[in-house]
């Protein structure tokens, strides 16, 4: 008995040789079916093989297709998304908050590209320098200079080695050395203050700061005569040495700074020699202002544990009655 097969496709009977053969030709034509090879697919549009001008991820730049990699990108910077901020190469979207701020220790919120920052008092790496709020680390070249155009190196908690170029324009001098027009150290070490036609103006900015730091005496290179100031006091606080001091003025910034002879006296403990210098910026006032100055001993700590090998111990300071410092 024979028995044949057939079936309908689109009104029409075909016997099943045709049938055959029509899904045959189906499944060819379905082996042709999406990207061509060696194309690339980005944002669901295909590029082929070859092809330049294709959007790189970062939404900026563009690529080359290639053996269906992206490669040969360009390498244009990117602008932040609107209202983000970027810090130390990190991309931050508005509104982001726990940004570390740039002194190291603050944190900061992202606010239409703007970072608006605490303002705690920062305590600086052992061995670092703060320059004008800004901490760089021991042994960091390219410090600014209190001058403002000329770099200096951070050594052991001190600005040092600075190039000694001629900066333009009228200075203000503080401590006898000099400061480009525009802007001068305020006495608290970290903010800044006006310079304008050689004056330190008394309009400072009021950044948060860590306390100044003690410096061998071997750093103030810049020869200076102390003006007059009445020492009425001096205390051991933590790390810190206060002392009171009284002047003659009232109208302008009045600085004062510390600093120690390397060399050690032997006793039992230890002596130091201090010496506390003010400058008055020429203050012509008659008041008689008295105030409570800090320094942090540490590198005075350090250079001890460096003198002596070891990691602690108590050092006698010489300046007014004294004090005993223990670290």
């Amino acid at each position: 008995m024979n028995i044949s097969f057939s079936f309908t496709r689109a009104g029409r009977v075909l016997p099943l040789a045709a049938l055959a053969l029509a899904l045959t030709t189906g499944a060819h034509e379905c082996e042709h079916d999406g990207p061509p090879p060696g194309s690339c697919e980005v944002g669901g549009v295909i590029y082929e093989d070859g092809m330049g001008g294709v959007p790189s991820p970062d939404g900026c730049n563009t690529c080359v297709c290639s053996a269906g990699a992206l490669t040969s990108c360009t390498e244009a910077e990117c602008p932040p998304p609107g209202g983000a901020c970027v810090v130390g190469g990190v991309t931050y979207p508005d509104g982001a908050r726990g940004i570390p701020a740039p002194d190291g220790c603050n944190s900061c919120a992202c606010s239409a590209g703007a970072l608006a920052c605490t303002e705690i008092a920062c305590t600086p790496p052992d061995g670092s320098c703060v320059v004008r709020g800004i901490t760089y680390p021991d042994g960091a070249t390219g410090v600014p200079a209190p001058d403002g155009c000329n770099t200096c190196s951070c050594e052991s908690g001190v600005v040092t080695g600075c190039t000694e170029l001629a900066c333009a324009g009228p200075a203000c001098s503080v401590y006898g050395r000099s400061y480009a027009d525009g802007w001068a150290p305020a006495p608290d070490g970290c903010n800044t203050c006006a310079c304008e036609d050689g004056q330190v103006s008394v309009a400072c900015t009021e950044i948060a700061c860590a306390t100044p730091v003690i410096e061998a005496c071997t750093a103030w290179s810049a020869p200076f005569t102390s003006d007059a100031f009445d020492l009425n006091g001096v205390a051991v606080a933590g790390d810190n040495l206060e002392v009171s001091v009284a002047y003659s003025g009232g109208c302008a910034n009045h600085y004062f700074r510390l600093c120690y002879e390397p060399a050690f006296l032997e006793s039992n403990p230890v002596q130091v020699e201090l010496r506390l210098e003010h400058d008055g910026q020429g203050d012509p006032c008659e008041a008689y202002p008295s105030e409570t100055r800090a320094f942090d001993l540490r590198p005075l700590a350090a250079a001890y544990n460096a003198a002596y090998g070891a990691s602690g111990g108590t050092v006698h300071l010489r300046l007014g009655e004294g004090a005993s410092y223990t670290f």
